[in-house]
């Protein structure tokens, strides 16, 4: 019986980690929506400002002068999403795979063991244990 219940319980264990990582990567393609939105906004924008310095270059327009820099304000905006979405992003994931990294680590060291009699004497081998002044070729 007990048994069973561990087997279930693994069981609604997997299940909860799959309907977790399903919203997970739900979550996670949003922001890359959203990160690919913002980098087309930002083309879109430098596109507009550039026009609007080619107009401002030939006619001198005070206009077309404040509709590029205001384009240029919005560009720089819509980079400075994305500059600190990249930022957020790889400090979540060194995070990530720093923890990883520590666990396995913590599990090798957990399943080491010293013997009871051991001791921490220096063992040499018996080619070691004479002195000899030609080197082993």
């Amino acid at each position: 019986m007990r048994a069973i219940g561990r087997a279930l319980m693994e069981l609604l264990g997997v299940l909860a980690a799959g309907f977790i990582g399903f919203f997970v990567v739900l979550v996670y393609m949003a922001g890359g929506l959203i990160w690919f939105a913002c980098g087309v906004a930002c083309f879109g924008f430098l596109l507009v400002a550039l026009f609007s310095m080619v107009m401002w270059l030939s006619t001198h327009d005070a206009h077309a002068f404040h509709v590029m820099l205001g384009y240029f304000v919005y560009a720089g905006a819509a980079y400075a999403l994305v500059a600190a979405m990249s930022y957020y992003r790889g400090k979540f994931s060194d995070r990530l795979s720093f923890g990883r990294a520590r666990r396995a680590a913590a599990r090798r060291i957990s399943g080491l063991q010293i013997a009871r009699d051991a001791s921490f004497e220096p063992v040499l081998s018996p080619r070691r244990r004479c002195s000899r002044t030609v080197p082993d070729l």
